[in-house]
């Protein structure tokens, strides 16, 4: 299983970022002001995931 596509989404919904394409698994949240955000992430075989996490 392989993620195809990254998606952040703020804590009204709104999708900050898509990534299509991901290097060394890594996602630079570097330019993210502090808040709660939803990560969302979407495999090659379907499979949607979606993990909330908290930039300080």
């Amino acid at each position: 299983m392989k993620i195809s596509t990254v998606k952040i989404i703020d804590s009204r919904g709104k999708v900050i970022q898509t990534i299509n394409q991901l290097f060394n698994n890594q996602i630079n949240i570097k330019d993210l002001v502090a808040g709660i955000y939803l990560i969302q992430t979407h495999t090659d075989q379907g499979e949607v995931r979606t993990t909330k996490f908290m930039k300080l």
